[in-house]
Formats: structure tokens, C-alpha cells, sequence
């Protein structure tokens, strides 16, 4: 279904992404000719520490002209230099949350900051 959907778009921005496993699926689903921008909120430095594959998945992406980003804010992607000027068709945030148990009330703000930023 999520293909059906994307694969109509022209371009695509995916935020969140953790070990990028989703945006090297989704590539490979969508034909070439979508656009996609990749984003997490962790630097580079960060999360290649955590997954060994993480590097392996951002080659992928990078082999197909995927833009891949680093330490992108879902709530403030305004100040994002990279985003400037780009309108995408869709937008994609998997299970977006601020992590932790209990963390409702945080998750409802971290939400309304992204869809008041976008």
C-alpha cells in the first residue's frame, strides 16, 4: 500500500530514519524517477556506532542518487539549509517519538512542533 501511495509522488522526504534500512527498501521499490531525501537526527558520528549497517545503507542511498542528511530536527525544519526552497509531495515520519516510557505528553508536543513547523 505505502508503495502505491509513493510511487506517484516526484519526491519524497523521509525524517527520523534510524539505521536508514527504510529509506534503502523504499528506494528500491520506487522507480528512479522519485526524488528522495533521507534525514536523522544524529550526527554521522553517532549512529555509525550503533549499526553496522548503517554505513552499508547510506552508500546504497548515496549509489542512488539519494540526498542523505545528517542532524535534521523534524521540529525545525525551517533553520534546515539543505530543505531551503524544496517542496516535496510527500513526507514520511516512521514512529516518530522522543523515546523513554511514559513520554505521552512529550510525544503530543514533539508532533504538534513538527506539523507547525512544516
Amino acid at each position: 500500500m505505502m508503495q502505491d501511495l509513493l510511487s506517484s509522488c516526484q519526491s519524497i522526504l523521509l525524517l527520523g530514519e534510524a539505521n536508514f534500512s527504510f529509506s534503502t527498501s523504499l528506494r528500491r521499490m520506487l522507480p528512479e524517477t522519485v526524488a528522495m531525501v533521507t534525514s536523522c537526527l544524529q550526527s554521522l558520528d553517532r549512529i555509525a556506532k550503533d549499526d553496522p549497517l548503517i554505513e552499508r545503507n547510506i552508500q546504497i542511498l548515496k549509489e542512488a542518487d539519494v540526498q542523505v542528511l545528517f542532524e535534521v530536527d523534524a521540529t525545525k525544519l525551517d533553520q534546515c539549509k539543505s530543505l531551503d526552497g524544496i517542496l516535496f509531495d510527500a513526507v514520511v515520519f516512521n514512529f516518530p517519538h522522543v523515546g523513554g516510557k511514559g513520554n505521552i505528553g512529550r510525544n503530543r508536543d514533539l508532533l504538534k512542533q513538527f506539523f507547525v513547523c512544516y
